[in-house]
């Protein structure tokens, strides 16, 4: 299936279509002549030289991982002849044009830095990609790291094709887990789902997730106050605030979420907004009334 330009100087030949799959890496060319059994490896017996294949090395392979609300850095990924101009993305698919919601600039990295440890005349080179300071925000789960070649536009999903491996974002999934409470009773969140979350996770209700502000009278300045969350046999995890009743404003909050392992002292740690908290109860707790 490959089509021959034959000229006086010999044969060129193209494949019929793209190079997606082989791993970068150096490869043998090699011959069988027309007219005889070309079926099997074995029957291209002619060695006409080498093959350079530009691209990541061991595709599929190189999986990472990342943690929503903190900055994702893939270090050492291991290619021939990579470029510090070829582009990175996630993806839920590599070669498809749909974006990861929430994904910072549109899922493609923003800093690539390409080692060389043995010099630029030894082909085995290794990327480091980050998103630089922005941190993620997108929703937990499995996604496809993604390369394009310097050579090509690298504009629109489809031109990432070679897929690299998996990238797991640790964080809550899907990003609208509702839940509603009543003010004046205790509050229980149950069956929060997510991509390797852990009972030592926090949450923090607040009117806007990493922002200075956090709802008057809330328990406990919003943060759940029962650490660790209580694993449910559904797979599922349940954070709540004690025994002490909630006696904050009735409204729409947002449920805000901080990893274990990292620092979970400040508002603007609990970066992911993992749904709405509906507080039924009075709007306001100053309704002053004569009679």
């Amino acid at each position: 299936n490959h089509n021959w330009i034959v000229s006086s100087s010999g044969a060129t030949v193209v494949t019929a279509g793209d190079v997606t799959n082989p791993s970068g890496g150096s490869y043998r060319l090699c011959w069988c002549g027309g007219g005889y059994a070309c079926s099997m490896q074995s029957q291209f017996a002619v060695d006409m030289g080498s093959l350079q294949l530009i691209g990541p090395a061991m595709l599929g392979l190189q999986g990472r991982t990342c943690v929503a609300g903190q900055r994702c850095s893939l270090q050492r990924l291991r290619g021939w002849h990579l470029s510090e101009d070829d582009a990175y993305a996630l993806l839920d698919t590599c070669g498809q044009s749909q974006t990861v919601p929430r994904a910072a600039n549109a899922g493609v990295f923003t800093a690539v830095q390409v080692d060389e440890p043995s010099g630029p005349s030894v082909a085995t080179s290794f990327a480091a990609v980050s998103f630089s300071s922005v941190h993620l925000t997108m929703a937990g789960g499995g996604y496809r790291l993604c390369w394009c070649s310097h050579v090509s536009a690298c504009s629109t999903g489809e031109d990432f094709r070679a897929d690299m491996g998996e990238v797991q974002i640790i964080g809550p999934t899907p990003l609208v887990q509702d839940h509603t409470c009543v003010s004046g009773q205790t509050c229980r969140l149950d069956g929060l789902l997510g991509e390797a979350l852990a009972v030592g996770d926090r949450y923090q209700v607040l009117d806007t997730c990493a922002i200075m502000a956090i709802p008057p009278k809330f328990t406990g300045a919003g943060v759940d106050l029962e650490p660790p969350a209580t694993l449910l046999d559904i797979g599922a995890y349940a954070v709540s605030w004690g025994e002490v009743r909630v006696s904050a404003s009735g409204g729409q909050y947002r449920i805000c979420w901080c990893a274990a392992a990292q620092v979970c002292s400040e508002v603007e740690d609990f970066r992911i907004d993992m749904g709405r908290l509906t507080l039924v109860g009075p709007y306001e707790l100053a309704q002053g009334a004569t009679c």
